[in-house]
């Protein structure tokens, strides 16, 4: 196969998914995986950290060698639908919140005094 006419940046979608996981697989237009890679950042960060970490580097590997390939005519091209991402980084946007709020009713129960 040759290259397609349309490119997309492979460093574009590593450091979008390095910022936000699973946003440089939206950008490479599979949204499903970008959610995959986002909740199993997430999920993986709560249970321990380091299955985390690794699946948010493997987000930032795959968007990367994804993108290559389908400037090389390796795999098919996809475009990536402007709402899409926006859809995307607003349910990356909503998720962090609640886990912020979360995070804080737990700290604040905490730290709040135990009477007998």
């Amino acid at each position: 196969q040759q290259a397609p006419a349309q490119q997309k940046s492979a460093g574009l979608a590593a450091v979008a998914s390095f910022f936000i996981p699973g946003l440089g697989q939206t950008y490479n237009g599979s949204f499903g995986k970008g959610l995959l890679v986002l909740f199993g950042t997430i999920i993986g960060s709560m249970i321990f950290t380091i299955p985390g970490i690794i699946v948010w580097l493997y987000g930032v590997y795959d968007a990367y060698t994804t993108a290559s390939k389908m400037n090389e005519g390796k795999i098919a091209f996809v475009p990536h639908s402007t709402m899409s991402l926006i859809g995307f980084v607003a349910i990356a946007i909503v998720i962090l919140i609640i886990y912020v709020a979360v995070l804080s009713v737990i700290a604040l129960a905490m730290s709040a005094p135990y009477y007998y």
